[in-house]
């Protein structure tokens, strides 16, 4: 039978130290628990720098492309957990901007959650670009605010206009890709943790236990 635990790790060219200590984590932590070590990168030089440092995956999935990404996050659109904001950078001037070290340049309002079936067959038609954003907010409503939480008291973007998903969101994609159910989170990166959390909870999917990396 399979392992009950799967760690997935990613790394990038060229392999840097803080990569090469994460990837050296997940493999020592892992393995001496009788799990697998999953990797995303198939990206032959960086499987030589880990050969060399003795770290060699138990199994590998595809990493996951720009598409797979999009179709994530349609997903939960069609199902009403996220929904597709249209807004051009003109109707973003509009809005308040948003605070210093904000992951968005303006507090979202929420129009785009107002609009009908017919309203989004006709942005559609006219080809506009789209936002995914998480539907946390209703129609009438705005996102609960809190400032405790470092979550984005709006709702916030999944993914932008180019296909280019938000960190949290990806990582998460990422994750589901490899059917991976312990991910390692930098210490540096627990900013991260209040929107993922709020992610999951929105969507009902089964995260990723996180583990802390020591520093």
């Amino acid at each position: 039978s399979e392992p009950r635990l799967r760690i997935h790790f990613q790394v990038d060219v060229p392999l840097d130290l803080q990569q090469a200590r994460r990837a050296l984590f997940s493999a020592l932590w892992i393995r001496s628990l009788g799990g697998l070590l999953v990797s995303s990168n198939e990206n032959a030089l960086a499987l030589e720098d880990l050969e060399w440092l003795g770290i060699e995956p138990d199994a590998m999935t595809s990493s996951p492309k720009t598409e797979h990404y999009t179709a994530a996050a349609d997903e939960l659109a069609d199902h009403g957990r996220a929904y597709r904001c249209y807004c051009t950078k003109a109707e973003h001037q509009e809005m308040r901007s948003a605070p210093p070290g904000s992951p968005e340049p303006v507090v979202y309002d929420g129009r785009c959650i107002k609009l009908t079936a017919v309203d989004r067959k006709a942005m559609k038609k006219a080809n506009r670009r789209y936002t995914v954003r998480l539907a946390r907010s209703t129609g009438d409503a705005p996102a609960a605010q809190d400032s405790t939480t470092g979550v984005p008291p709006w709702d916030f973007a999944l993914i932008d206009d180019s296909g280019v998903p938000t960190r949290p969101f990806a990582t998460l994609v990422d994750e589901r890709t490899a059917r991976a159910n312990h991910a390692l989170v930098d210490m540096g990166a627990e900013d991260l943790e209040p929107t993922r959390a709020a992610i999951v909870a929105r969507v009902g999917w089964d995260a990723a236990a996180t583990i802390k990396l020591p520093p």
